[in-house]
């Protein structure tokens, strides 16, 4: 027998109110899942090798902001946390820049004493480089500073449509920031 269109709607009604409910419960199981993990990660949310190696993990994004703030005067001091690698899962950080402000020496001495307390728990990339973004403005896209594990030098990229781009190579995190620096001033968008 052919069910009617009101029959339908019925059990169709019956239905959304069993997934609503079913749906409720998921919600407060998971935020019950949430608190705790949060708590079981209080002790290690300290530590920066764990902070970095963690990034999808209950308490690391509260962790790596009040790291942030106790080792180098705050998030954007020069440095972000900004998402997460997956495939390496690893938190990934962008580096702030002046946008054509001007250098800002602050940051780049934040920039080089985060980059000397994170760069021994960091992983590279498949292509062997631990990458920082970096954006020169508005529109003009990112740009990376990395670190080549097997080179031991300092490499200036871009990416544009999933493809790297421009590289250049550098004997230190200094002349890699200049670099960094003199393309960010001279981008006006």
């Amino acid at each position: 027998m052919t069910k009617t269109t009101e029959q339908l709607m019925e059990e169709l009604t019956t239905l959304r109110s069993e997934y609503k409910k079913l749906g409720d419960k998921v919600l407060r199981k998971y935020n019950q899942w949430e608190k705790s993990a949060k708590s079981d990660n209080q002790s290690k949310v300290g530590s920066i090798e764990w902070l970095v190696n963690n990034p999808d993990t209950p308490a690391q994004y509260e962790g790596m902001k009040d790291w942030m703030v106790k080792n180098l005067g705050g998030e954007y001091n020069g440095v972000n946390a900004s998402g997460y690698y997956q495939h390496i899962n690893q938190q990934a950080f962008n580096f702030t820049l002046g946008y054509g402000d001007g250098r800002n020496g602050e940051y780049d001495e934040t920039i080089k004493k985060f980059v000397n307390l994170v760069l021994p728990f960091l992983k590279p990339r498949q292509d062997n480089l631990v990458v920082f973004n970096y954006a020169t403005g508005q529109h003009s896209g990112i740009k990376q500073i990395a670190w080549d594990v097997k080179k031991e030098v300092w490499t200036t990229f871009e990416t544009c449509h999933s493809r790297d781009s421009n590289f250049n190579t550098w004997e230190s995190l200094d002349d890699a920031l200049d670099y960094a620096w003199k393309i960010s001033l001279s981008i006006d968008d």
